[in-house]
């Protein structure tokens, strides 16, 4: 409940809560409450054996740019008393995948039952499926391109491009590497935008702007399993063995719900420029590389793991709770 904007979180947090009680959330979603907390910390030295050589020079170095998450905070940042001795850092002891002795303080950032968290993708499908039982119908390869209007200015549709996988028949062998379109209109009413940051190119008026983040996944051995459900807002100071432009990073952490242990972590923007649509974001190795290697050095539990190299769910429910309330009933 401490993200922003705040009106929409409490909206979403309670939307969530309802869908997760209606829909079998925990099962079907890995709906669960988690401890949240700011942790500040050293890294230990890591062998170039351990997490690759190619990555040893800070790639996004003068580009980076903050992602801006704790700005629900009061001042937008947790209040923390740095202190390295270990006894008065505050770290839980059941915080099974991190190290203590490296942590120089770790305070809670928000109450508990103040906190949840779903898996991204399995919320995502499970919430496509639910309207799809509901009547929803999904278009798959399709692009929306334009809205339309009349005359007088009201919403008529939207103007698409569906794109048809070629033939994969051996006696077709030259239409493998040819997709085919079809403009088509979807007529309609009322036409909900909701293409993130590529949304300007539908409507050009938005004042939206796209910053990349990279991101990675790794997947701990069985026998360090169950990682305990927490999300951490760090801030570490790098080992003398990563070299780069600067001492201090501040990935985030996160353990996501699931029988596998998946972590996800989760590094600064940069400025990259926004390609043309989600199929065209390109992926920058060395900066994967730099959350591996700035996780590894203040975690054997991560180090030890499979890594899964990756691409906001928080306010999703409140804003579509809103919209809806707005086409239905004229206000929120």
């Amino acid at each position: 409940r401490w993200a922003y904007p705040q009106p929409l979180v409490d909206v979403s947090f309670d939307e969530h809560l309802s869908l997760a009680e209606l829909h079998g959330g925990a099962e079907r979603w890995g709906f669960r409450f988690v401890n949240c907390g700011s942790w500040e910390g050293r890294g230990e030295d890591i062998s170039e054996s351990t997490v690759g050589e190619s990555s040893m020079q800070d790639n996004l170095a003068g580009r980076r740019r903050s992602l801006e998450k704790t700005l629900g905070l009061e001042d937008g940042k947790p209040s923390a008393k740095k202190n390295r001795r270990s006894k008065d850092t505050g770290f839980p002891s059941d915080l099974n995948w991190m190290h203590s002795e490296l942590t120089d303080s770790y305070t809670s950032m928000a109450p508990s039952g103040e906190t949840a968290q779903v898996h991204p993708y399995l919320f995502t499908q499970s919430m496509l499926s639910l309207a799809e039982e509901r009547g929803a119908k999904f278009l798959p390869s399709t692009k929306a391109i334009s809205i339309t209007k009349s005359s007088d200015g009201h919403v008529t549709g939207v103007d698409c491009i569906r794109m048809h996988s070629p033939s994969t028949s051996d006696d077709n062998l030259e239409s493998k590497a040819e997709t085919q379109t079809e403009n088509i209109h979807l007529e309609a009413t009322h036409v909900v935008l909701a293409a993130g940051a590529w949304a300007v190119q539908i409507l050009s008026t938005l004042p939206l702007t796209g910053t990349r983040a990279h991101s990675i996944t790794i997947h701990p051995p069985s026998h360090f399993l169950p990682i305990s459900p927490y999300v951490l807002f760090t801030e570490i100071q790098l080992p003398s063995s990563i070299k780069r432009s600067k001492v201090h990073t501040s990935p985030e952490i996160y353990a996501r719900p699931g029988p596998e242990g998946e972590i996800y972590a989760c590094g600064p923007g940069d400025d990259s420029p926004l390609p043309n649509s989600v199929d065209d974001v390109t992926m920058d190795p060395h900066a994967c590389q730099n959350i591996w290697e700035e996780v590894c050095s203040v975690s054997k539990v991560l180090r030890a793991g499979r890594i899964d190299r990756q691409q906001g769910i928080c306010n999703a429910p409140g804003t579509a709770k809103s919209i809806t309330q707005l086409i239905m009933e004229g206000e929120i």
